[in-house]
Parts: structure tokens; C-alpha cells; sequence
């Protein structure tokens, strides 16, 4: 009986947080660049402002997992917004990492554009093209900024691209976050960003500007896994902005399931979803900070983030049905199949979950009172088989209704007074030997 209980609680745990177990395990933002005074001096493509922040947005999915489409529609849009211009190079830059010839990341500040992508850093040249890898995990050292990076014939403290702090880890300089791969990534195809061959609506030619936004956007292929397999982390933006960030951002995933391929939608909104797409709060960001432990009621899958002291209240599991023998009043999430009734009880011994459901000990209860509908239910629940029946007395004694139920363990009656007048009864119920009797008003 115990390991029966064990099993359905288990089973509850899972269901409200199966959603951690899926193939996109996570979001990451990397803090990639932090722009210095040498970088604003820079006036080649636009000003860039010290202190602007570029972000790398990662998706950390589970082995044997590819990235397919990045998609906006109109039921979950995509969106990119600061509370500040986002930098866009207006001569070197591109809406989409991929389509970048490699050399040119040494040109001015190329380097720190803002662009979507799926993995793929540059273009496929001499058999080989690039990929993006968080900064603390690339190794091969840094080919962008050329003589910006060493500052060819002037002072290295007046290059570009060379502030190094904590908060950014590796200077560019050492690690530029991109990984060289002899692989060709195929099927490359794009839509909504582009119109009539300019490229004017996000990350590109059209100016700087604090929001993108579209209903009808998609940048697909025909999958991507991360540099490093296991970790499968894969690149798809890179953001820069002196602002605060915030994104929504939806995701087509291809798993493999019971050996087969199958295709998965991820979207950043909790509405309109079904067995194809699916709900992930962490595609949207700024993160939301709250109870993540799905032992406490304010539990919500909605959070990524443990805000302290959101936790109060413990999960108490438990039977919350008044008319079960093991009803627990200090339960606060009910479980229905906890609860135990006379012939309905889980394949329990009902004696060892209702000790009280003896053959001595029987329960009986009559409700509503007052009666205001005509009828009235009379409950019992006894541990063995007994003989069951009830009358309803008026005032002067007289027996109005008369039932024999006969020999039962549960008894769940509607009687119905819809013919008697208003006033007060008796309704008299023996179980055994065992005589209840209550006094109800019916209105």
C-alpha cells in the first residue's frame, strides 16, 4: 500500500514539472563585449556609445538535439527591444551572423553587430565556416578585429575592441567566441526580414532603433547542434545596446524520440500551445524571478529564477474529499486518488487508510440544513456490510417516507421532501444497530 501511495505522488510531482524536462533546457545571455572610449571614437558605421553592452543569446538543449527555425507569427511574434538603441553597423552589417564573410570581422566594430542566427558565425568558404561557443569554452584564440584588436602602428591602449573587466571574462582579443568547423550548414532560408532585396525592418541598413518586432518572420536550415555536442549550446543573436535587453523568442527543435525524428515547436508565450508546441519561460527575458521549488504552492513554471523568501507555503498532499473516509483537513493540494471510500479505495485495505471503519464504528452524515433545493443526501459509511434503511418523521411522529437500502458498506442517498411543506423533520437512519437522527428544516 505505501509504494502504491509513493507512485501516485511521484506521478503528481512529475506532472507539474514535466515541463523541465524537455529538449530546450535552458536560455543563457552571455555578456560578450562591453564598449570602452576607443570603441565611441570609432566613427566608421555608426557611433557606438562606451558602455553598450553586447549580449549573446544561447540555446542549451539536450543531446542529440538541432536547431531547425527561429519564427515569429501571429500568435507569438518575435521581439527584440532596449530601453536603448540597438547598434546596427550601417556599413558592414547584416541581419543574419551566417551570411558574414569571415575576414570582415576585422573591420572596424563588425565585430559587436547585431544579428540573428542558427549557430553559424560566418559563411561557408574553403570548406570550412564558423560557429559561435560561449567565450569560456573557446580555445583556438581570435581572428576578428585584425589590427584593431593589437592597434597595428598605434599604442595597444588606444586599439578597438580591447576592454577587458570581469564582467565580460576573456578580452576579444583572446577569445572571440567563434569556433572553426569544416561543416556546411544547409537549406538556409529566410522571411520577414528582408523586403525587396533591403534589408530595413531588423538588424541591418535601416538605422538604429530600440524595438524590433515581427509577425512574420523566419530564419531556418536543416539543423544545427553546438560546437561541443554534449553541452549542445547553439548561437541565435548577438544584441548590442548601451539599454536594458528584453526578448520574446520562438524556436522549431528537431529531437529524436523512440528513434525516429521529430520536430518540436518552443514558443515564449503560455497560450495557444498543444501537443506541438510548447511553452518555455525561457525564451522570454528579461527572466521572471519567483518560487521555483514545486514544493511550495506559490510554485510557478513561469519563473526561471529563485527570488528570495517567494517560497512559503509547503505542498501538503492529501485527500481533500469531505466525503471520504480519509479526508485530511490539513491538506492544501488534493490528490483525488489518495482518497478511500467503502468498494473504492486504489486496491488499499480500506481498514489500515479508515482504521475508523470498523464494524463498531459507523459514520453517517445528513446534509444540507436547512434543505432549500427538496432534497436532502444521507451518507454512510460503515467498515463491513450492514443492514441500511432511513424514515423521515414529521413533528407529530408520523413516518412520511420510509426506505429499506438493505445490506451495504456505502450509502450515498438523494431523498427527495419536494412534497412535504415547509417545516421541520426528522429524518431517523439505523445502520446495524446503530441509530442517527437529525432534526432539518426545510425552507
Amino acid at each position: 500500500m505505501k509504494n502504491n501511495i509513493l507512485v501516485l505522488i511521484l506521478l503528481f510531482f512529475v506532472f507539474i514539472t514535466k515541463y523541465t524536462s524537455a529538449q530546450l533546457e535552458r536560455v543563457f545571455v552571455e555578456k560578450y563585449y562591453i564598449s570602452d572610449v576607443n570603441d565611441e571614437s570609432n566613427t566608421t558605421g555608426g557611433i557606438l556609445k562606451s558602455a553598450s553592452t553586447t549580449y549573446r543569446i544561447y540555446l542549451d538543449l539536450a543531446k542529440k538535439t538541432k536547431v531547425i527555425r527561429l519564427f515569429g507569427n501571429d500568435k507569438f511574434p518575435v521581439q527584440f527591444s532596449s530601453t536603448e538603441l540597438i547598434y546596427n553597423n550601417q556599413t558592414d552589417g547584416l541581419s543574419f551572423g551566417k551570411d558574414f564573410v569571415k575576414s570582415r570581422y576585422s573591420d572596424n566594430l563588425v565585430a559587436l553587430d547585431s544579428w540573428l542566427t542558427i549557430g553559424q558565425t560566418s559563411k561557408f568558404q574553403g570548406g570550412k565556416s564558423t560557429f559561435g561557443i560561449p567565450k569560456e569554452f573557446d580555445t583556438d584564440g581570435s581572428f576578428i578585429g585584425g589590427t584593431n584588436n593589437d592597434g597595428g602602428s598605434q599604442a595597444i591602449s588606444t586599439g578597438l575592441m580591447i576592454n577587458k573587466n570581469s564582467e565580460i571574462g576573456k578580452a576579444l582579443t583572446e577569445s572571440d567566441g567563434m569556433f572553426t568547423k569544416n561543416v556546411n550548414i544547409s537549406g538556409w532560408a529566410s522571411n520577414g526580414l528582408i523586403i525587396a532585396g533591403i534589408d530595413s525592418t531588423i538588424f541591418g541598413l535601416g538605422g538604429f532603433k530600440k524595438e524590433f518586432k515581427s509577425n512574420l518572420f523566419e530564419l531556418k536550415c536543416d539543423g544545427v547542434e553546438g560546437v561541443d555536442t554534449v553541452l549542445n549550446q547553439v548561437l541565435v543573436a548577438q544584441i548590442t545596446t548601451k539599454g536594458e535587453l528584453s526578448f520574446n523568442l520562438n524556436i522549431e527543435l528537431e529531437i529524436e524520440e523512440e528513434g525516429k525524428l521529430k520536430r518540436v515547436l518552443y514558443v515564449s508565450k503560455n497560450q495557444n500551445t498543444d501537443n506541438s508546441t510548447i511553452y518555455s519561460p525561457f525564451l522570454s527575458y528579461p527572466f521572471s524571478c519567483g518560487c521555483t521549488d514545486p514544493n511550495y504552492l506559490e510554485f510557478d513554471k513561469a519563473f526561471v529564477c529563485l527570488k528570495e523568501g517567494s517560497c512559503k507555503t509547503p505542498v501538503v498532499i492529501g485527500c481533500m474529499d469531505e466525503n471520504a473516509c480519509n479526508f485530511d483537513a490539513k491538506a492544501n493540494t488534493s490528490l483525488p486518488t489518495l482518497c478511500c471510500y467503502p468498494g473504492k479505495c486504489n486496491n488499499r485495505d480500506i481498514t489500515v487508510v479508515c482504521p475508523s471503519l470498523l464494524e463498531d464504528n459507523v459514520n453517517c452524515s445528513i446534509y444540507p440544513n436547512p434543505v432549500e433545493n427538496g432534497f436532502v443526501t444521507v451518507d454512510v459509511q460503515t467498515g463491513v456490510e450492514q443492514d441500511v434503511n432511513y424514515e423521515v418523521i414529521d413533528m407529530y411522529g408520523k413516518k412520511l417516507i420510509t426506505k429499506i437500502i438493505g445490506k451495504s458498506t456505502f450509502v450515498n442517498e438523494r431523498v427527495s421532501l419536494e412534497e412535504l411543506n415547509a417545516g421541520i423533520y426528522q429524518i431517523k437512519v439505523q445502520v446495524g444497530l446503530s441509530v442517527f437522527s437529525k432534526l432539518i428544516i426545510k425552507q
